[in-house]
């Protein structure tokens, strides 16, 4: 309370050259205690849905999951909602991307990760459950192209441990 970052002004948004039939904002699951909360971002979803030629619709959902809720008790109850968003598209039938940050690292081997960086991993640095997997979707992730790293230093690929938290989740 004492070092306010003050008011903050932001949100995310879905860009398409193509024809968005409908786009709408879902809140996401998930309150941190109620003084904290007052100081905290709310996460969503934004879900647009476009068009296909075979009929069927292409949906497009842009999140921003919590961040620093140690333990990943948010950010659990927020994939949870995603799970089961994903199964009513895909039992929809419709194309689906999820993408966006998902505050977890997103690896094709977590464990390597973990054993790399050791005692150093963050606290806030959450790995994917196993149980969130969904038949026939796949991860669309450049793991070559860390999209976060520590901020307790200045930037030194040595001493800051950078990782992938942003990708795409892709119906098949």
């Amino acid at each position: 309370l004492a070092d306010p970052h003050g008011n903050v002004y932001s949100g995310i948004a879905t860009l398409s050259r193509y024809r968005v039939n409908s786009a709408a904002r879902y809140s996401l699951p998930g309150l941190y205690p109620w003084i904290k909360q007052l100081f905290m971002l709310d996460r969503c979803t934004m879900e647009s849905r476009l068009p296909t030629s075979d009929g069927r619709q292409l949906v497009l959902a842009n999140v921003h999951l919590s961040a620093f809720d140690e333990g990943g008790v948010i950010r659990a109850q927020q994939l949870a909602f995603l799970k089961e968003y994903a199964g009513r598209e895909l039992k929809s039938g419709n194309y689906l991307v999820i993408g966006g940050d998902w505050n977890h690292l997103l690896s094709s081997d977590p464990k390597a990760k973990q054993a790399e960086y050791g005692d150093a991993w963050p606290f806030w640095l959450q790995v994917l459950p196993d149980d969130f997997a969904i038949e026939g979707f796949g991860w669309a992730v450049d793991e070559t192209v860390p999209s976060c790293r520590t901020l307790d230093r200045p930037y030194d690929p040595a001493a800051n441990i950078a990782v992938n938290i942003d990708g795409f989740l892709v119906s098949p």
